[in-house]
């Protein structure tokens, strides 16, 4: 008799707690997808993207969120309303595209400006195992990218590590900029722009982020880039709650 009391207690406090759970507010998020920016057929598009999506979510730690296709064109997103929404909704919808350039100089070594008198940069390039020159762009990432603190001034890093194909070109592109400043792109935007002391070769770090932004920057990085550009429809409580 004891026993089943027990029992019976630990069945009412797991009912309780799936009812406290199912009663927790949602937030419910539409996006739209362009799949005029997708490089590969439409019917991969969709899954391919939900799938970022869902590591994005899961690299932020953000538990029982559904992620769902709607229509042709169109994804759901449903969460348990969280506090950083506005953060949330940046690192799903990031394009996620990581790129190392040099700077664009004349024949004197001379910094080329722009129109705004802002410097030039041109994404670094290098020979690949195939003999083949290719970019140094994210898709050489192995997806083991974490946030570290500096052991110099304890400011937040995040860590990468290239593949080997990836490791070929950034040797390359490290021993020929040496002493030159290479920037660290993410989507189209300078994040980082360190003076390269040594030829490296599979890892690196990226340093001048605030903690919140390295730690977005990390789950990118993981998750892969998203393979279409997303819009925001709306953000407001799920019509499912």
């Amino acid at each position: 008799m004891v026993l089943f009391k027990r029992f019976a207690g630990v069945a009412l406090l797991a009912v309780l707690a799936l009812l406290a759970f199912a009663c927790v507010p949602k937030t419910e998020i539409v996006l739209e997808l362009d799949t005029s920016s997708a490089s590969y057929p439409d019917e991969n598009v969709i899954a391919d993207t939900i799938s970022v999506i869902e590591a994005r979510l899961k690299g932020l730690g953000i538990l029982g969120a559904t992620v769902e296709k709607q229509d042709s064109d169109f994804i759901v997103v449903r969460l348990p309303k969280v506090k950083n929404i506005d953060q949330v909704v940046a690192v799903i919808t990031g394009g996620g595209n990581l790129d190392f350039r040099e700077l664009v100089v004349d024949d004197n070594g001379s910094p080329v400006l722009d129109d705004k008198g802002e410097q030039q940069w041109t994404i670094a390039k290098a020979t690949g195992s195939d003999g083949q020159e290719a970019e140094l762009t994210g898709k050489y990432l192995k997806p083991n990218s974490q946030v570290i603190l500096s052991q110099q001034n304890n400011a937040p890093e995040v860590t990468f590590e290239w593949n080997e194909e990836g490791a070929i070109l950034f040797e390359q592109i490290t021993q020929r900029n040496l002493q030159k400043p290479l920037g660290i792109f993410l989507d189209n935007n300078i994040i980082s722009a360190p003076t390269v002391q040594a030829v490296i070769k599979d890892k690196g770090v990226i340093a001048g982020l605030t903690l919140q932004n390295a730690k977005a920057l990390a789950v990118q990085l993981n998750s892969g880039t998203l393979p279409v550009q997303l819009r925001v429809v709306k953000i407001e409580p799920s019509e499912k709650d």
